[in-house]
């Protein structure tokens, strides 16, 4: 996944494996083979059996998120994984019965909704967009695909500042706006960078950068991932320091004081691969040859964290923060401070499919009435390369008791990022979003043309105006509303990921002409 102050993290099954491992699980046994020494005609062939099975690790996988030609692999594969857990504690049911279950109920083709055609330009409800390509300059001969990027505009005097990570050269930049495009000043690499947050771990008044560090840029099971704090020398260098080394697929990390003792702690995302991975808690302990020290404390084993950004959401004076969890268990859930670094959890929101391929969040109070939302996508395909009816943006509305209330924004096969700001300057929170989609059968598929980025126009009452700004180029992980040229009004910054394998050597401004 990737976004601005989010992420790209490649998933296990992925042709490019970083961006977030969400593996659909299903269920079944070939008849050819035995488990435990019991022969596989004594394995039960019922909906119960099939059922208690395939909904006993995450919720049961629904028979219409996929085709029906593609469940013979989800069958297998949900099969594969529950022998590697090493679990012994279910009955494997029957696997021409299980995969008849699942074929019964699943569409020969996914169908997608009718994208509307776009206003005409005189219409009240037409884009304000106008789109224009912004050189990368500063990057040499490299073309990046851009997987994180951070707002971070105190480096500079320039309102357009950010930090950015490429994914696939592991390259990380300071970046601000210049007459011919966007200047990136080097500030050092990592092995595949997942989130680059700015901060002052030190307490020195510089601004320092901590990078979440996959460590491999295809799924491995070997521990590369790390977490790196790089701290400006003063003479245009920096220096890279290792908080920590030797962990799964380190998707994010966020700085917060949650024991509330002066320093700096750190909440990190391990998305792992399979069974390892989870959610981990970086206590700032101290000094010791200018580096701080950390003991760590694992609050969540589930693999799969994609982002946790910190906040206090009930607003009692603690710094709390929210975590999505993805892999196959697809769940959003809030870790609530109890004021000394420890956390009670409540699950804002828990996805019905394993395969709901969630990409992103970021928390924001949509319907203004105080207190703070989710906007969630969820589009990641890296797993199986198959955009999905299921695929939208959605916002999740905080009415003071968990889980939060779902509202359906609108479908965007392959959603990665999703931003919110007021576009259209009348007072509420519209949204943007990019997709993401990496097969380069893509436009040859049924369902033709799909959307790479689109502007929801809120309107009175909560509803949502899609504008189409960018047909059948689904190529950004994150994307940014900024006051781009100072104009007063919030402009739309896209980032290129370069998963046709051509990465771009440029970023698209929609510039806001409203």
């Amino acid at each position: 996944m990737i976004n601005i102050k989010g992420s790209v993290v490649v998933k296990k099954h992925s042709a490019f494996g970083i961006l977030f491992a969400l593996l659909v699980t299903g269920c079944g046994q070939d008849s050819s083979i035995v488990d435990d020494g019991v022969p596989v005609d004594t394995a039960p062939t019922s909906e119960m059996a099939i059922v208690t099975f395939c909904a006993a690790c995450h919720p049961m996988p629904n028979p219409t998120s996929f085709a029906k030609d593609r469940w013979h692999h989800e069958v297998r594969q949900g099969i594969d994984l529950y022998r590697k857990s090493q679990r012994t504690d279910l009955v494997i049911p029957d696997f021409a019965a299980t995969l008849a279950w699942f074929e019964r109920f699943a569409p020969e083709q996914l169908t997608f909704q009718p994208l509307p055609e776009t206003p005409p330009g005189d219409s009240q409800q037409a884009s304000p967009f106008q789109r224009v390509a912004v050189p990368l300059m500063g990057t040499g001969d490299v073309k990046p695909g851009l997987s994180a990027v951070s707002h971070a505009a105190v480096l500079t005097t320039d309102p357009v500042g950010f930090a950015v990570a490429d994914m696939r050269t592991g390259q990380l930049w300071r970046a601000a706006s210049a007459t011919e495009g966007l200047q990136l000043e080097s500030i050092g690499h990592v092995a595949n960078p997942a989130h680059i947050e700015p901060v002052d771990l030190d307490g020195d008044g510089q601004q320092e950068f901590l990078v979440a560090d996959l460590g491999g840029f295809f799924p491995m099971r070997d521990k590369r991932g790390s977490l790196w704090w790089f701290q400006p020398q003063g003479d245009g260098n920096w220096q890279r320091v290792a908080l920590r080394m030797g962990m799964m697929r380190v998707a994010d990390v966020r700085p917060a004081d949650f024991d509330a003792d002066g320093d700096l702690d750190l909440v990190v995302a391990e998305f792992g691969m399979h069974f390892q991975g989870g959610i981990h808690l970086l206590t700032n302990v101290g000094v010791k040859d200018g580096v701080p020290q950390f003991e760590q404390r694992v609050l969540d084993d589930r693999a799969g964290g994609i982002h946790v950004p910190v906040i206090d959401l009930n607003r009692d004076g603690h710094l709390d923060f929210v975590a999505l969890i993805s892999q196959h268990h697809e769940a959003i859930v809030a870790f609530i401070n109890q004021g000394d670094a420890t956390f009670r959890t409540e699950t804002i929101y828990q996805a019905g499919d394993p395969s709901y391929g969630s990409s992103g969040i970021e928390l924001v109070d949509l319907d203004s009435d105080g207190d703070t939302d989710v906007l969630l996508s969820n589009g990641d395909t890296f797993d199986d390369a198959i955009p999905k009816p299921i695929h939208t943006i959605q916002w999740l509305e905080n009415q003071g008791t968990y889980p939060y209330l779902h509202h359906h924004i609108g479908q965007l096969p392959g959603a990665y990022r999703a931003v919110a700001g007021d576009v259209d300057l009348d007072g509420d929170l519209d949204v943007a979003a990019v997709a993401l989609l990496v097969d380069a059968s893509l436009p040859d598929h049924p369902s033709g043309t799909f959307d790479g980025v689109v502007y929801f126009e809120q309107q009175d009452g909560g509803d949502f105006v899609r504008h189409r700004l960018q047909p059948d180029l689904c190529d950004s992980a994150t994307c940014s509303l900024i006051d781009w040229d100072g104009d007063g009004d919030l402009d739309l910054v896209t980032f290129p990921f370069g998963a046709s394998l051509q990465p771009s050597d440029s970023i698209t401004l929609f510039r806001n002409d409203r």
